[in-house]
């Protein structure tokens, strides 16, 4: 059977849930193709590759334009169309949508083999785990399987098929090491994760490093690699994990690489591992330098004063820092948001990345700011990070924090410019500043934070993609 993903900005977009899938299915004799979410490249490549099932994996932000592809393939292609993803995980009531066939709902390795065999035998799919299946105007609905314990027996990510004439080869690599994420902060999607797995597997599973390694170096056998980019949500759940990988990434592989940290759970001896191991830059929530807000609204369990203690002791070890901060909070003030500005020039993060509070909804900060007033009943959510969709009583407020957020990396950047940033926050200069701000995150994504030997066209390529895309 052939099975067909579409793929939004597939020039410049590495997706390995999709090539965990392709792996999977692939194991069973199906063929798996790609295509960019262009209806006329995807109209030509189904008339030739013929695929039985059109697959796509969406998030929240960009699932209109899958829809909306999806609904003129169905007007003239006989396909099943299937919907993965964060988004179907979280709001499954996409099934609902004109035009979708099944929805795949939590991790899909197992299920999406399962589906995929059932349909080519002719079996009954509306009665396998973790799928809603439409029939005949009824939706069918299954709970989610056990999550997935071993991932060492997961094949490897199908890279092969996102390599394709005309897709530019970059030498960065992405890698994931773990699944699941053992904290609860109240924004993110995690938390809501945990709870549709309660009492289904353990949150947090981790692969061998030997597993892990295992694949670094097939890929390295077959691709240029002189970056690596860990993907996972915390990297290094446990110290004897770290400095087994430190022993051994080091001497086996020796590539510098990026990871996201957690500064409740981070240790010195972890550092000191990632160190070791040929860590460059390191990711870090930083989120709100008010302590109210970091323990009752974010749920983050961490204090002003321990961010900075872990901030600083990466610096000291000599990784560069990223820091992730979120502007327009519930509860939050614009004075409480300059505190986070002068938090991070504390700090003196390689970038700070700034962003304007978007309720995801299902999420318990969602919930609180819906109970504060703060919604209005409003359900859509912009998901670009750069505008806010709370009903603050003062819009000129809202403003100014919009503002901020554009200005925050610059400020961060240039200390000297923190007088005059109350200035500058109430001048119409949105555009100027969002200009500002991906010209900077260009740079330091191609000069600090992921570096790479100097070519000019991938530099301007850099900050082009920059420019263009939303930062959430």
């Amino acid at each position: 059977m052939r099975i067909l993903f579409a793929i939004k900005d597939l020039a410049s977009t590495d997706m390995l849930g999709i090539m965990y899938l392709s792996s999977m299915v692939k194991q069973d004799g199906h063929e798996v193709g790609i295509v960019d979410l262009e209806y006329g490249k995807f109209k030509d490549r189904i008339e030739d590759f013929k695929p039985a099932i059109v697959g796509y994996s969406i998030a929240t932000h960009n699932r209109h334009a899958y829809l909306e592809l999806n609904r003129r393939i169905k007007k003239n292609f006989d396909v099943l169309s299937v919907f993965g993803g964060p988004h179907p995980t979280y709001f499954p009531d996409i099934v609902n949508e004109d035009g979708v066939d099944a929805i795949c709902v939590g991790e899909g390795e197992h299920a999406f083999r399962e589906f995929v065999n059932a349909h080519e035998r002719g079996d009954d799919i509306s009665k396998i785990e973790n799928w809603h299946v439409k029939r005949n105007g009824t939706v069918l609905k299954n709970p989610v399987r056990r999550l997935i314990e071993d991932l060492d027996s997961i094949p490897f990510p199908d890279r092969d098929l996102f390599d394709i004439p005309g897709r530019e080869r970059r030498n960065t690599q992405s890698f994931i090491s773990s699944r699941g994420c053992a904290f609860a902060c109240s924004f993110c999607f995690n938390e809501s994760l945990n709870r549709l797995y309660h009492h289904k597997g353990r949150v947090v599973r981790v692969r061998t490093v030997g597993n892990l390694l295992d694949e670094i170096r097939e890929v390295m056998q077959r691709y240029p690699v002189d970056f690596v980019n860990f993907l996972d949500n915390v990297f290094v759940w446990t110290e004897e994990w770290g400095e087994n990988f430190a022993d051994r990434y080091s001497a086996e592989i020796g590539v510098p690489f990026f990871c996201c940290v957690q500064p409740r759970h981070l240790t010195e001896k972890m550092i000191v591992d990632l160190k070791r191991a040929g860590c460059l830059s390191v990711g870090m929530g930083v989120e709100a330098a008010d302590d109210y807000i970091l323990d009752k609204i974010l749920n983050k369990k961490v204090s002003r004063e321990k961010i900075l203690n872990v901030a600083r002791m990466v610096k000291r070890h000599g990784i560069r820092l990223n820091t992730y901060n979120m502007l327009g909070l519930p509860a939050s003030t614009l004075e409480k948001e300059i505190e986070t500005l002068k938090l991070n020039i504390d700090i003196r993060p390689d970038f700070a990345g700034s962003t304007i509070y978007d309720p995801m909804p299902g999420t318990a900060l969602a919930e609180k700011a819906r109970e504060m007033g703060l919604l209005e009943n409003r359900t859509e959510t912009t998901m670009d990070g750069t505008h806010s969709v709370l009903a603050f009583q003062d819009r000129e407020d809202t403003r100014k924090r919009e503002n901020l957020a554009r200005l925050f990396p610059l400020a961060v950047e240039f200390p000297l410019m923190l007088p005059v940033v109350r200035y500058l926050m109430k001048l119409p200069l949105t555009g100027l500043y969002n200009y500002f701000y991906r010209m900077l995150e260009g740079y330091c994504s191609y000069f600090r934070l992921f570096p790479r030997k100097m070519n000019w066209r991938v530099f301007l390529k850099n900050i082009y993609y920059h420019l263009h895309h939303d930062r959430a």
